[in-house]
């Protein structure tokens, strides 16, 4: 059999590939507030997954309480990015990433600077 070409099995070509590359990515979902699990070290056990445009790792610190949180977002990134907010005396340090399961347990250089820092603030606060 022989394959034919021209403009439209081109168009039929491209139309299935921006498809599937437009397709969601899965990632990682749990709390540790509800799954010990979900902390880090990342837990052995299979976790639930869920699917987006994104996926994200979230620590949330209130007084002596550390809390991580792992789900998927429709938002779209550019890049891969964390970014650190402290309210009410609660902070977060949130992490965005655009590969399946990439909000495992690896943490990148800037995870590790604002952990670092999110845990110097808390000491100068109850200190």
């Amino acid at each position: 059999m022989k394959l034919k070409s021209g403009p439209v099995y081109t168009a039929v070509l491209l139309l299935t590939m921006l498809i599937l590359s437009s397709e969601a990515i899965i990632c990682y979902q749990c709390d540790s507030g509800t799954n010990s699990d979900c902390s880090d070290p990342f837990g052995s056990v299979p976790m639930e997954t869920c699917r987006g445009a994104s996926c994200f790792k979230m620590w949330i610190r209130y007084k002596d309480t550390l809390v991580t949180t792992r789900y998927c977002d429709g938002r779209e990134l550019t890049d891969d990015h964390c970014g650190y907010s402290s309210k009410s005396g609660a902070e977060v340090v949130a992490c965005g990433c655009s590969d399946n399961f990439c909000n495992d347990a690896k943490e990148s250089g800037p995870t590790v600077v604002l952990l670092g820092l999110m845990v110097l603030l808390s000491a100068c606060v109850t200190a």
